[in-house]
């Protein structure tokens, strides 16, 4: 058997995704299910502990693959970039949005009403994606999950950015947070990986990774050769040329993301025994992307069906009243189980209501919702936009009568062995 990376392939010596069967060796090998973010952010944690190290963070939005569950963590696989870890099962929904705009400023609010004096639900980082299903008064725009954003604050999701360093430069002041990949907190690869993606061009997650397969390597000794969007590795550590002579980064010698000049920073690591091992010229060729081991999860609910579980609202789920009533009356926990073994019982328990969803939502989400065409964050294509909304409909009318909240627990999985890189 091939030795696979754990960080970028699910698989641990008791339990691995079906997809791997053939490449590793585990006691049990079974389907995902599909989730989304719907908290503001989620740490991916090396353990299923609070306490444990943050490995990465998964943006609201995002869609993961669920493989089990354990004391109110799942072990799941991030679908942008592969990567494996625990995540609090009250930051996944079990209702999967085609989402159609993403965040594009560096932080945004999310109102209970479309007025920005009231004091907001919560907020949103830059890159995070959102379903609009309807426009509030010109200015806001009402989210499936409830809440209101300020319209201006979103474009298109398969807008880019003309270049990843301008991204990276208005991350200028970020704290320096170990794992984070928000404009709350952020390290030295999140940054290089926020920027690369928002310009369309894919990134994985470590350093390690980034300096294997970002693009051309150049001569590491020849400081003169670099150009801005050049990467410059050192043993755990990235920045960003900005131009020959400066480099922006994520720093855990700041606590924040700075402005540097490349020599001076140079030789403060080299002075640390640290070299630079690399500089990596980016391919920015947005066709293909990396490809990590993500199991395609079972077409059949009763593969691997969770659970029935008490649904935990997420912050963003919180300007919805009824979807509040509607979790706030979910069953009680059900005992622990691998999510595997919970077909047979499944197929036989009853399902708990699904959160009732208005005739006024239903009706919106068929419609496409955009900024109007004259304002400078207009979606690319009024047809894109019109053709997710649909799409959008149609899996809701389907998942309605599905269980939002079911969910399941394990016991006994090995802490992932992750290696992180640092500043």
């Amino acid at each position: 058997m091939t030795q696979l990376d754990p960080r970028l392939h699910a698989y641990r010596e008791d339990l691995a995704a079906a997809s791997l069967q053939d490449r590793v060796r585990a006691q049990r090998y079974v389907h995902g299910e599909v989730r989304q973010v719907a908290a503001p952010s989620a740490p991916v944690r090396v353990a299923p502990k609070f306490e444990a190290e943050q490995a990465t963070e998964a943006l609201s939005g995002e869609l993961v693959t669920l493989y089990e569950v354990r004391d109110g963590f799942g072990w799941v696989q991030l679908h942008e970039d592969g990567y494996v870890g625990y995540m609090q099962l009250d930051a996944l929904s079990s209702l999967v949005e085609d989402n159609t705009h993403r965040v594009s400023a560096r932080l945004t609010y999310l109102y209970p009403v479309p007025d920005m004096k009231r004091p907001p639900i919560t907020k949103l980082s830059f890159s995070s994606t959102v379903l609009p299903i309807s426009r509030a008064d010109g200015r806001f725009l009402e989210l499936s999950r409830g809440g209101y954003i300020f319209a201006d604050h979103l474009v298109g999701i398969r807008e880019r950015a003309r270049e990843f360093v301008r991204v990276a430069e208005r991350m200028v002041g970020v704290p320096y947070l170990w794992g984070g990949k928000t404009s709350l907190g952020i390290d030295c690869s999140g940054l290089v990986q926020v920027s690369l993606q928002a310009a369309g061009v894919p990134s994985l997650r470590d350093t390690d990774m980034q300096m294997a397969s970002a693009g051309e390597a150049l001569d590491p000794s020849n400081l003169d050769a670099i150009q801005r969007g050049d990467l410059i590795f050192w043993k755990g550590h990235v920045a960003i040329a900005q131009s020959p002579d400066w480099m922006i980064h994520a720093s855990g010698h700041h606590m924040e993301v700075v402005v540097e000049q490349i020599r001076r920073a140079v030789e403060r690591y080299a002075e640390a025994g640290a070299p630079v091992l690399a500089i990596i010229r980016p391919n920015l060729e947005t066709k293909s992307a990396p490809e990590p081991e993500i199991a395609a999860p079972s077409e059949s609910p009763r593969a691997a069906e969770p659970a029935a579980q008490p649904q935990h609202a997420s912050v963003a789920e919180q300007g919805n009243e009824a979807v509040r009533a509607a979790h706030a009356a979910s069953a009680a926990a059900a005992p622990a189980q691998p999510i595997a073994a919970q077909a047979q019982r499944s197929a036989t328990a009853p399902v708990p209501p699904s959160p009732p969803r208005g005739e006024r939502q239903r009706a919106a989400l068929t419609q496409a919702v955009a900024p109007q065409a004259s304002e400078p964050h207009a979606a690319p294509a009024q047809a894109q936009l019109e053709s997710a909304a649909k799409r959008a409909a149609q899996e809701l009318s389907r998942r309605v009568t599905q269980d939002d909240g079911r969910q399941a627990q394990a016991t006994g999985p090995r802490a992932l062995d992750a290696k992180k890189d640092g500043a």
